[in-house]
């Protein structure tokens, strides 16, 4: 659990234990993947409770589904859009003409000698990229980073403190694959934008969200939801690597844009409210059904067939996998 301590013109953020701590607070935020029972707490006047997940609903283990937590929290703060503080992962802001970064991708072409990498440490997903990738493999040898493959990267452990050091193999890559480990609405991960877009000169094959391309510089990346079969994937994919002009083109923006972890602008923003809690007045009856439902529709796709089929010689479609297994 992570307390606020706030006033007026700052605002702090730690970790406590001691349930007396929260008395002098003004809000509380409550952690999706540890949140337990005993903690549904007395709300003193004026306090607010902010649930706070970064996690798609099905990693959230169904926390919230019992009752005590109804009428409980106050706001979210959470990746979704319609979050009362949205929490993306990756934010694109336009570069000044002054920032603008200018590359020699011919040369970049040409230093690129392999064809897909993959960076991935969890493998049985609600998303089923590890079948979806099965399949892409038939037409190209994906080289597979981490704990799901047989390719090592020593700094792969602590990214964040060795200043992604790992991603510079990508270098040699024509493609990364930025899968989603859940295809949920908003869910859009560093996996298909910080990755790709922050330190290297790579076109990142996305799957996720399929309204992810809200999130995403236009013409800079291939998505799979795009294509109605794998076979038609690769197919493309096979064209773009091999016709430079073609991959050359989905760096043509890309200079004019840089990804951003917009931490920040959301605690800011919860700042915001805090010194206006009446304007922001709310409270949330349910919220296990808001975080999977969106107009009495699921809020993730549980069981997604885009990697059920692919195209034979001759054009018909047959099922790689039994659908009803």
């Amino acid at each position: 659990m992570v307390i606020i301590e706030f006033n007026m013109r700052n605002l702090r953020i730690a970790t406590i234990k001691d349930k007396c701590d929260i008395t002098r607070s003004d809000a509380v935020m409550f952690h999706s993947p540890s949140l337990k029972l005993e903690h549904v707490l007395k709300k003193i006047p004026g306090q607010v409770f902010v649930y706070y997940s970064y996690e798609p609903p099905c990693y959230t283990r169904g926390r919230l589904k019992d009752k005590k937590w109804h009428n409980f929290f106050n706001w979210t703060f959470h990746y979704r859009r319609d979050s009362d503080n949205m929490q993306p992962y990756v934010t694109f802001t336009k570069r000044s003409p002054k920032d603008i970064q200018e590359v020699n991708i011919d040369e970049l072409v040409r230093s690129k000698n392999k064809t897909i990498a993959w960076f991935v440490s969890h493998c049985q997903t609600e998303s089923k990229r590890e079948k979806y990738i099965d399949i892409l493999q038939r037409y190209f040898k994906v080289d597979i980073y981490g704990k799901c493959g047989p390719l090592k990267c020593n700094s792969m452990a602590n990214r964040w403190k060795n200043g992604f050091k790992c991603l510079d193999v990508l270098d040699k890559y024509k493609f990364y694959l930025g899968f989603e480990n859940s295809i949920c609405r908003d869910y859009v991960t560093e996996k298909q934008l910080f990755t790709a877009y922050k330190k290297n000169n790579i076109i990142p094959i996305t799957r996720g969200a399929y309204n992810s391309y809200l999130y995403k510089p236009p013409g800079t990346y291939i998505d799979t939801h795009d294509f109605e079969t794998i076979t038609d994937l690769s197919k493309f994919l096979k064209e773009v690597a091999s016709d430079s002009k073609k991959y050359k083109s989905y760096f043509r923006i890309r200079k004019y844009y840089k990804a951003e972890e917009p931490w920040h602008y959301s605690i800011c923003e919860l700042c915001k409210r805090l010194n206006n809690v009446d304007r922001y007045k709310r409270l949330y009856n349910d919220l296990y059904k808001w975080e999977h439902e969106i107009d009495g529709r699921p809020v993730c796709d549980e069981n997604p067939k885009d990697f059920s089929y692919i195209k034979d010689e001759d054009g018909f479609i047959e099922a790689t996998y039994d659908l009803y297994a």
